[in-house]
């Protein structure tokens, strides 16, 4: 329920509280798409019919434009009031003493406003980005539709500027935009493991009442799967325009994959130090508690025992005792949730199906998932 709560709340592009029903939201998205996807178009169709066939088979672009762009508008509206959610679950766990310092850590989280100055850093990180892909990207990689007819300014047609200059430095400064918060994030959990929190070894969730966190990277989903999309759309520009194998890139999306985990699950491994702490000190305790109540138990029962000792209370409390323990030693110290990480890994890689049905027939595939079931 609250999930669904923190949805419909939303937040704006910049952080502003808006509703997913706000016309707002419509804007941006309408100009997005007119700035990123259709002036290209009309570009390109002014060049003539071989660039406007460039442009429809630029996969890359269409990735890109109409893909991950709004995948990180549109996250905002879940991602932010999820994270909020989240981090305001550590204000239970909190000594009151403390109480001040968590309300000035929490604040920035709070809010997840982009300071003026890291919105011009992004801007700026996007061109250099730019630059360097200009200075050793071949022009052969390039997309027809974006090719002049000779060099210097001529390097490149109106719409290839166009992609140049403004479609790929958006893309890039809301990636790093993104990022900015998944810095902000890091910095909380950190700054949270230097509290004293009031963790409880015995606790049903098997995390010492941090089980909450290990859906966090849930709420930054859209980031991944929208550079998800952003390298499927490169892929399978390679694969349609120069013919080569998916599987060439396997190691790529191993790498991309094993990346993105670390970047996602890294920031809630920084209390894995803490949680480590607890369960060494409630295995301790608990297991002379459970010695000292054992032994007590067997001095009194097991000498002259009866099936009507069964009815004694002393069984039931020592096996309720027992189960206690039984969760302090079971307890976890990665704050970790192992289905909600093949959730995301999964969804992460949605983008590359359709890659990989460039080469690989959806009916082979079907055929492989149905000889491994029956």
């Amino acid at each position: 329920m609250w999930l669904s709560n923190t949805f419909r709340s939303g937040a704006g592009i910049f952080s502003r509280e808006v509703s997913l029903a706000d016309g707002r939201l419509e804007f941006r998205l309408d100009l997005v798409l007119l700035v990123t996807w259709m002036l290209p178009a009309l570009l390109s169709a002014m060049q003539g019919d071989s660039a406007a066939r460039s442009f429809l088979s630029d996969s890359a672009l269409h990735a890109r434009s109409l893909v991950a762009v709004p995948i990180l508008i549109l996250g905002e509206y879940f991602s932010l009031p999820l994270l909020r959610e989240i981090s305001g679950r550590f204000r239970s766990l909190v000594s009151e003493d403390e109480r001040g310092l968590f309300e000035a850590y929490l604040d920035p989280v709070r809010s997840f406003r982009l300071p003026v100055a890291v919105v011009i850093a992004s801007i700026v990180c996007a061109y250099l980005v730019v630059l360097i892909l200009l200075r050793y990207l071949p022009l052969s990689s390039i997309s027809g539709w974006q090719r002049g007819y000779g060099d210097g300014f001529r390097l490149f047609s109106p719409g290839g500027w166009w992609n140049v200059l403004v479609n790929v430095p958006l893309v890039l400064s809301l990636v790093f935009m993104w990022i900015w918060r998944l810095f902000l994030w890091s910095r909380f959990l950190w700054q949270i493991s230097r509290l004293r929190l009031q963790l409880i070894a015995s606790h049903p969730d098997g995390m010492a009442g941090l089980r909450f966190l290990g859906y966090s990277p849930a709420a930054l989903l859209p980031l991944s799967v929208a550079l998800s999309a952003i390298l499927a759309g490169m892929i399978a520009d390679r694969v349609l325009l120069f013919g080569e194998p998916v599987m060439s890139y396997q190691h790529l999306l191993y790498t991309f994959a094993a990346v993105v985990i670390v970047l996602y699950y890294g920031p809630a491994i920084i209390l894995t130090g803490k949680l480590f702490n607890v369960r060494r000190r409630g295995v301790v305790a608990y297991s002379r508690l459970a010695n000292r109540v054992g032994r007590s138990f067997e001095e009194k029962w097991m000498k002259d025992s009866d099936a009507s000792a069964l009815e004694v209370p002393d069984f039931s409390a020592t096996a309720d005792l027992y189960h206690v323990v039984e969760q302090v030693y079971r307890m976890r110290v990665v704050p970790i949730d192992m289905k909600s990480l093949g959730i995301f890994i999964t969804v992460t890689l949605i983008p590359f199906l359709p890659v990989i049905l460039l080469q690989v027939p959806l009916k082979t595939i079907v055929q492989k998932i149905a000889a491994l079931s029956f």
